[in-house]
């Protein structure tokens, strides 16, 4: 399980994290800022795939603000 956190005031809103990553990033429609998509919690049988995603857009913030922790 992996816990996934955005530290949302930081943000520039370059969207790398959603174009790599729409499974779990999103763009918040008011602020322009990533956001985790709600549905993204929910158990998948592509565990996996979302947590190599997941690392690849956290690699990709060009600010670092992408947290990825494993539990």
């Amino acid at each position: 399980m992996m816990k996934v956190r955005i530290e949302r005031s930081k943000c520039v809103r370059c969207g790398a994290c959603w174009t790599i990553c729409p499974e779990v990033f999103a763009e918040d429609p008011i602020e322009g800022t990533a956001v985790l998509r709600v549905d993204a919690c929910e158990p998948s049988e592509k565990a996996a795939d979302i947590d190599v995603c997941i690392a690849k857009a956290a690699d990709a913030c060009p600010l670092g603000i992408i947290h990825v922790q494993h539990e």
